[in-house]
């Protein structure tokens, strides 16, 4: 449609202003990433999964619908698609600058009719939302939403684009174009224009309005954390497939440790930084947080945004014939990130549990980023809580973080007849029992049970004795991967040495750090958790079950069992096999939602001194379900809440049991 010269010469300035203003800001935002370390994880493999997995998260918009945010996902995808179907309006709209009569109307009758009748319908959709999205960030005004500067802008900006887009409409509709367009269609009849000239300016003030609109929108992103609709493509594309992992560090050419600036992170989880939608569902779901602690991974995220916007230039500015100041080198005005981004408390308090890397819609990495903070902390400055000196000292000279003497690692085989590597020479599969297994008197009793069930499935198996370490789960997620590296290299070489092919374990930590990060110290095979065992026995026929427990029963999900290594299904199936449905709850948080024991991320060495205690609030989330008997699967989720259902008084009348325990106690 004609629309007057002036308007288009106009937005042709405009246009070109905004042009100028995006590329130089994107130029700009670029490289700042290009002065990061670089990534250790190939993050370009899989091409297959990475595509299928940002149309899930980008166009099917699957993790904005998560637990507990389904209402409010649902929101945000109308919004998102509402924009995804006007993205084709927004093209008419500014290249009528120079071609006035353009449309997608060549196209054809049957999809450009589609097109107008799918645009009309979530246009009205978004136009809701927007509303909706409005009371709820000023009226119902949740915590974790945080009323930023841009908010009202954006949301202004929807709104405009929305109206100006039906203004367009109307006067199309009214100048007699064709088009299936029922919501217009029934504004016509209400608002529209009773003229023909009006009709034109109406349709030149929309046009114009809503083609401002967008090119004032474009290059507002950039500086907006809005910029997370740019960013997030690439970022979901880019995320991490590997599971939550750490590298190995080089100890023979490095002299710097960990992270205290933000050049030193890599440009991946500097990337995070400008996909983060500002949503804090991380912090709402963060055990640290919901106690009481001073951990918002959330604003981790958004804080180290800010400091790189700030610093980058300046270490830019510091950079010599290419070359970045090294990592000891002072910068003027640049300040160390600890202290600054985080303090101290909030860096400990992290159990690593993966909330935050399940919830968010961006796939961004928390955990990992706070783990190398700690590495600068452990390694370079040794300023570690008291308590976390004396566990690693202890897996240091016994190999274990009790500091119980290593030869008597095996004393709790005594009478059971447990075959020993070194002395059987080959097995089909290594029993990893594990410090706990080893050491605590709670957990021997369900290694014992464990064994119990192997012999009497017919299992070759056999266990490492006296020469099995610490696995050093612990000291990698506390940041001391100078510790991790001799434990992992020892093993490691233990396990090939052997021929180890197959291993089982009870413990998640033992589990994962095995299964992910062992491969980095030379040892590959295949690695079970003994619910993942059990199971199969069981569903093979190799085990029979004699008995049933008739109590009231809640599971509780281990952090990096569950969410880490998404093992949820197979505790649940052992559990429907022993109790009947009548009997069996869920608490609340279950599953991928799943509240931490508190113990993950090395915290069950450290004292917890702030807030509430993580470990009491889930055993009064347990005991709310009416359970007489709560079932772990974890050595330390067992101590948690032995702990925790001591400080509740209730020890006596709620029953806690590992599944291997209830596994034998029925076989018998």
């Amino acid at each position: 449609m004609e629309t007057p010269i002036v308007l288009r010469l106009l937005l042709a300035l405009i246009a070109v202003a905004s042009g100028v203003v995006f590329f130089r800001r994107a130029k700009e935002l670029i490289s700042y990433l290009e002065i990061c370390e670089k990534d250790l994880m190939n993050r370009t493999d899989n091409r297959d999964l990475r595509l299928k997995e940002t149309a899930k998260y980008i166009f099917a918009q699957i993790c904005s619908r998560k637990r507990p945010y389904t209402a409010v996902g649902v929101m945000h995808t109308i919004i998102f698609w509402g924009f995804m179907l006007l993205f084709p309006t927004a093209i008419e709209a500014v290249l009528r600058i120079v071609f006035p009569h353009f449309s997608f109307a060549f196209l054809g009758k049957f999809l450009y009719g589609i097109l107008t009748l799918l645009q009309d319908i979530f246009a009205l959709g978004v136009f809701f939302c927007v509303i909706a999205a409005l009371i709820r960030r000023y009226v119902v005004k949740p915590e974790r939403v945080e009323n930023h500067w841009d908010a009202p802008v954006i949301l202004g900006l929807i709104t405009g684009v929305v109206l100006t887009f039906f203004g367009m409409n109307i006067a199309e509709l009214k100048l007699g174009h064709e088009a299936v367009r029922p919501i217009s269609s029934f504004l016509l009849n209400i608002f529209g224009p009773s003229t023909e000239a009006g009709a034109k300016t109406l349709y030149a003030a929309s046009w114009f309005l809503h083609t401002g609109i967008l090119l004032v929108f474009l290059p507002l992103l950039l500086y907006s954390k809005h910029l997370h609709i740019i960013a997030s493509w690439p970022n979901v594309y880019l995320q991490n497939f590997e599971g939550f992992k750490q590298f190995r560090m080089d100890f023979e050419n490095s002299e710097f440790f960990g992270v205290n600036r933000v050049d030193q992170f890599s440009w991946k989880d500097l990337l995070d930084t400008y996909a983060c939608t500002y949503c804090n569902r991380c912090t709402d779901l963060c055990p640290a947080h919901n106690t009481g602690k001073p951990l918002k991974p959330g604003k981790m995220i958004q804080d180290l945004r800010e400091i790189l916007l700030e610093d980058a230039p300046k270490i830019m500015a510091a950079m010599k014939e290419g070359q970045k100041p090294s990592p000891e080198e002072e910068i003027e005005g640049v300040e160390p990130l600890i202290g600054r981004l985080m303090d101290k408390d909030a860096i400990w308090a992290c159990t690593t549990c993966g909330a935050c890397l399940h919830i968010c819609p961006t796939r961004n990495e928390h955990p990992q980023k706070i783990v190398q903070l700690r590495r600068y902390l452990s390694l370079m400055e040794g300023d570690i809580p008291e308590e976390m000196g004396l566990a690693f000292r202890n897996m240091e000279n016994n190999f274990n973080p009790w500091g119980v003497g290593f030869a008597a690692r095996a004393d709790w085989t005594e009478g059971l007849d447990i075959p020993v590597l070194s002395e059987k020479g080959e097995a089909e599969y290594l029993l990893w029992v594990g410090c706990a297994g080893a050491y605590d008197d709670r957990y021997k009793r369900v290694m014992i049970a464990l064994v119990n069930i192997l012999k009497a499935a017919g299992i070759d198996f056999a266990i490492l004795g006296t020469e099995e370490k610490c696995c050093g789960d612990s000291a990698r997620r506390l940041g001391n991967e100078y510790l991790f590296e001799m434990l992992a290299m020892e093993n490691a070489e233990l396990l090939k040495s052997y021929n180890v092919k197959k291993i089982i374990t009870a413990c998640p930590h033992g589990y994962h750090v095995l299964k992910h990060e062992y491969s980095q110290y030379g040892w590959e095979g295949e690695v079970w958790h003994h619910t993942e065992f059990i199971a199969k026995l069981i569903k093979d026929g190799r085990i029979k079950l004699n008995k049933g427990f008739p109590k009231v029963t809640v599971y509780h999900d281990s952090c990096y069992l569950g969410r880490h290594n998404a093992i949820y299904d197979e505790p649940r199936y052992i559990i429907n096999n022993l109790v009947p449905a009548g009997k069996i709850r869920e608490m609340p948080r279950n599953r991928e939602i799943s509240f931490c024991c508190g113990a993950g991320g090395g915290r069950m060495w450290l004292e917890e001194t702030i807030g509430k205690r993580i470990n009491v609030e889930r055993t009064e989330e347990a005991i709310s379900t009416g359970a007489e008997l709560v079932v772990t699967a974890c050595p330390f989720c067992l101590t948690m809440f032995d702990d925790g259902l001591k400080n509740k008084g209730k020890e006596e009348e709620v029953q806690l049991k590992d599944i291997a325990e209830l596994v034998w106690e029925a076989m018998n």
